[in-house]
């Protein structure tokens, strides 16, 4: 019975892999694979690791996209709120470094628009 209910946790993890894949859910993707790992199941699972990392890839070069848009977008409103939310999630973001030196245009951006701000509260 031992080897029926490993067969039924492969093709549970199956399922829950391919299903993971197909969802662009970082995180999903991420779960499924650590459970294959701590069961030790790697050895089963070569060829849909193999696709589940090019995943990751892709996964991770949207999210960079779409951090970097958001970077961009924010700095060009020049709107002081957005350009912190963007920061934020650049700076908690994996690709940190990479990012650096929009990270740095926007928190220049940020104290050109106080400056101004303060100059016309003065006026």
């Amino acid at each position: 019975s031992s080897g029926i209910n490993a067969e039924y946790r492969i093709s549970e993890l199956r399922f829950r892999l391919t299903s993971a894949i197909q969802s662009d859910s970082y995180e999903d993707l991420e779960m499924v694979v650590e459970t294959i790992r701590a069961k030790q199941f790697d050895y089963v699972f070569e060829k849909e690791l193999e696709s589940a990392r090019a995943q990751f890839v892709k996964l991770s070069q949207m999210d960079r996209n779409a951090v970097e848009r958001e970077l961009t977008n924010a700095v060009s409103a020049r709107d002081t709120a957005a350009i912190r939310r963007a920061i934020q999630r650049a700076e908690k973001s994996t690709f940190v470094e990479e990012l650096g030196g929009q990270i740095s245009v926007a928190k220049r951006t940020i104290d050109e628009l106080e400056e101004i701000q303060q100059l016309q509260n003065l006026h």
